[in-house]
């Protein structure tokens, strides 16, 4: 199943406070790594965990990639 809207949307949705963090993740492209992640680091799904997956993939997406991994 699609989101109903895209990320671009939904991330607009959140910063106009019309949607939490949490309501993000699931309804974004997201919900099923965020939920995997979830279960992965034993935490459990909330407004925090979903602020600090976001903060991840923002980390994954920019930073990591400028990294070598030995």
């Amino acid at each position: 199943m699609s989101p109903l809207f895209s990320t671009d949307e939904l991330y607009q949705q959140l910063q106009s406070n019309q949607i939490t963090w949490l309501e993000f993740m699931h309804q974004s492209e997201y919900s099923e790594e965020y939920s995997a992640w979830c279960k992965e680091t034993g935490l459990s799904e909330s407004e925090e965990s979903a602020f600090l997956f976001s903060e991840k993939k923002d980390f994954d997406s920019i930073v990591a990639p400028h990294f070598e991994l030995d």
